[in-house]
């Protein structure tokens, strides 16, 4: 893991938040020199992002993965983009973003498939 004390030292100063890429990090361990503790990956900033595409050393059967926070806004908000940017089941509020992404994949497919 990279030094997570100096990121986010650096993140304290610029008033930043940090997000850890974690997506082949399963498991992996930071020793904190700041707290004089071992850590998690994925514990160290607001929150963390974790994969499970086939491709990578934990893969699943398709595409997924994992948001981890203890921010509940974060957590609400990531939900929402999970369930199809829906709040409730009738009230659907970040339909762009999730449009934008099929349409990002769609195009993304497209010119794989022409190389």
């Amino acid at each position: 893991m990279a030094d997570m004390d100096e990121i986010q030292d650096i993140a304290d100063e610029y008033k930043l938040l940090v997000i850890e890429d974690a997506c082949q990090a399963h498991g992996a361990e930071y020793f904190s020199r700041k707290d004089n503790a071992w850590k998690k990956a994925g514990s160290v900033g607001i929150a963390a992002a974790f994969s499970f595409y086939p491709g990578k050393n934990l893969g699943a059967c398709g595409e997924a993965g994992a948001v981890t926070t203890s921010d509940s806004q974060i957590a609400q908000r990531v939900r929402m983009i999970r369930d199809t940017a829906k709040l409730k089941s009738t009230i659907t509020t970040l339909r762009d973003i999730t449009a934008g992404w099929t349409r990002f994949r769609q195009a993304f497919y497209r010119l794989n498939s022409s190389i």
